[in-house]
């Protein structure tokens, strides 16, 4: 049968998680990196390719919510980055222990994981997520920023595109 990741995904194209608890700019993130074509999600889960350069970003944009959120695990294997996406409107510690959920599961364990903490919130949870992350194990990087605002998203994606690896 052999593996559909390494047919479908390949040195031009990287499948790419964006995982974030409800409502803090996953959809927004990936609209500013489309340049406005994406339209809101009305599923758990939209796929969209993002072509930037040399290279093309499946972006597997995957629902916040308690109930979507058990299903995040189901498409980590295979995956070659991850952006999880935070603000200043959620629960910092729920956001934290989810995140630490990315960082240890075992399917991740070779995949970069860039943490974009998105200032279109009321708080700046960045000092607090790199503090959090310091002793953990892996490819881990938090970026701040906006995800209205290219210029920002784009040092997270260059960290990504530099750090993930064809299958």
């Amino acid at each position: 049968m052999g593996n559909n990741h390494e047919k479908f995904f390949s040195k031009e194209k990287r499948k790419l998680l964006i995982l974030g608890l409800t409502g803090v700019g996953k959809s927004t993130l990936i609209k500013t990196l489309n340049q406005g074509n994406y339209q809101d999600k009305k599923e758990d889960l939209q796929i969209i390719d993002i072509k930037l350069k040399n290279i093309t970003l499946c972006a597997f944009d995957m629902g916040g919510s308690e109930r979507q959120r058990i299903f995040w695990r189901q498409n980590f294997y295979g995956s070659q980055g991850v952006i999880y996406v935070m603000d200043g409107n959620i629960d910092i510690q729920k956001a934290l222990l989810e995140l630490e959920k990315i960082v240890i599961d075992t399917d991740l364990k070779d995949t970069p994981i860039a943490v974009f903490v998105n200032q279109n919130g009321k708080d700046n949870h960045f000092d607090t997520t790199k503090e959090f992350l310091k002793n953990k194990p892996g490819k881990v990087n938090v970026f701040k920023g906006s995800t209205l605002e290219l210029k920002d998203i784009m040092s997270c994606i260059e960290w990504l595109g530099k750090e993930m690896k064809p299958i």
